[in-house]
């Protein structure tokens, strides 16, 4: 391959946002004072973006000037889309997201906000753990799970060898 096919093939790559790891990362915390668990998830945009508009024929473009916005007002299907792949379960019964509190966009990212409210006073014994999110796109998908605990921080990996954990808090 000669140095112009080179420079030729790496520009097409280029304009596609094509990126070698498929990689998410979530931090679930629990919040004493408000009996409730926050979580986040920083995802690959254009990843994100493709599962969003195919997975419910939208049109959202989350590389436009107002990203976020659009991002806003499909936040039924985002929320639908997390419930389906993330998943804390305690006692049987799964606490549900609803419209993400606030939607933050990068240079190449998207991170979510959610709160999950639970019934309890205090934290629970243990939970199960499941997180999908883009499996259905990539093979190689790899969720990292950041757990804040009032006795510290633990770290969990999900695949799609592995897509959940059982965890004591």
């Amino acid at each position: 391959m000669n140095f112009l096919q080179i420079i030729l093939f790496s520009t097409i790559f280029a304009g596609l946002n094509l990126h070698p790891v498929h990689v998410s990362v979530a931090n679930l915390e629990w919040v004493q004072d408000e009996s409730k668990f926050t979580v986040s998830f920083k995802l690959f945009k254009d990843d994100f973006q493709h599962i969003i508009n195919s997975t419910y024929n939208t049109n959202i473009d989350l590389f436009a000037t107002d990203a976020e916005k659009q991002a806003m007002e499909v936040s039924a299907h985002i929320a639908a889309y997390v419930n389906k792949h993330f998943i804390l379960d305690i006692k049987d019964k799964p606490l549900v997201v609803h419209k993400p509190e606030k939607i933050k966009i990068n240079d190449d990212s998207i991170w979510l906000y959610f709160s999950l409210s639970y019934p309890g006073k205090n934290i629970p014994e243990n939970a199960i753990i499941k997180n999908s999110l883009m499996m259905d796109l990539f093979d190689d998908q790899t969720n990292l799970l950041i757990l804040a605990t009032p006795e510290g921080e633990r770290g969990f990996r999900f695949n799609t060898k592995n897509k959940s954990t059982t965890v004591k808090f």
